[in-house]
């Protein structure tokens, strides 16, 4: 004979499944209209007014939603004019606190400017918004991974690269802090970006070693302080990132 609580957990509710008649967030025409705008990354020097009219046809038909705001500012910041660019991404930083791609862009920007204390204090800031996931043994997804050894070889650079220091200690244990706090596995991937920086800083540095003559090693000491040779931003991933989440 049954238990009555077995039985109650043998009957079943019936429900009532109805569609999701909320609107889509973005139309069709508004995602055509994006990634009409996301082509313009891949051209190298994009005619201004042609520009302009994409992102602004994207605005319109995209309303408040944030896509082509971010897709505009990734070609600025591939562009050449960086104040235009920073001025971009903090007005977007400050509008969308959640959006953590903000401040990876602007950590990028600081580098480039050789800000580097304040592109460390970006990177802690990215760090920060991440969205975690929603258990300590859930992986992280690899474009995350791929940002954390980024933020590595960033935060390497910026401690190592120069011959002086410009970045305080504080703010460096600050960001290995952030890290350390998302977990084991963001961590690992993050010292991997520091270890590849490293590993590059002891190439520049066997090459000063044996170069014989003053104009070789003049050349190596200005390149070991180049952030190309380091890292570079991920404009594919995030720019992937944010057509796939169109759909979201």
């Amino acid at each position: 004979m049954k238990s009555a609580s077995a039985e109650v957990g043998q009957m079943q509710t019936p429900a009532l499944f109805l569609p999701d008649a909320r609107p889509p967030r973005l139309t069709e025409e508004a995602k055509k209209a994006i990634r009409a705008l996301a082509a313009f990354l891949h051209e190298d020097r994009p005619d201004p007014e042609d520009l302009t009219q994409a992102y602004q046809t994207a605005v319109r038909l995209a309303g408040s939603e944030v896509e082509p705001r971010v897709v505009y500012g990734l070609i600025l910041l591939k562009g050449r004019d960086r104040q235009k660019a920073l001025s971009h991404f903090e007005q977007l930083r400050t509008d969308q606190p959640e959006l953590w791609l903000a401040p990876q862009s602007l950590a990028w920007l600081r580098f480039s400017l050789r800000a580097y204390q304040a592109g460390v204090d970006e990177l802690v800031q990215m760090v920060l918004r991440l969205p975690k996931p929603k258990t300590a043994s859930a992986p992280w997804p690899e474009d995350l991974r791929n940002l954390f050894t980024w933020a590595g070889q960033l935060r390497e650079f910026a401690a190592e690269g120069q011959e002086t220091r410009q970045v305080s200690p504080e703010s460096l244990q600050k960001l290995d802090a952030a890290v350390a706090d998302c977990g084991e596995e963001p961590t690992q991937f993050y010292q991997q970006g520091r270890e590849k920086t490293r590993s590059k800083l002891r190439d520049f540095d066997k090459q000063l070693f044996e170069a014989s003559d003053k104009a070789t090693k003049l050349k190596i000491r200005i390149d070991r302080r180049q952030l190309s040779y380091f890292a570079s931003f991920p404009f594919t991933d995030a720019t992937q990132r944010v057509l796939a989440g169109m759909d979201r």
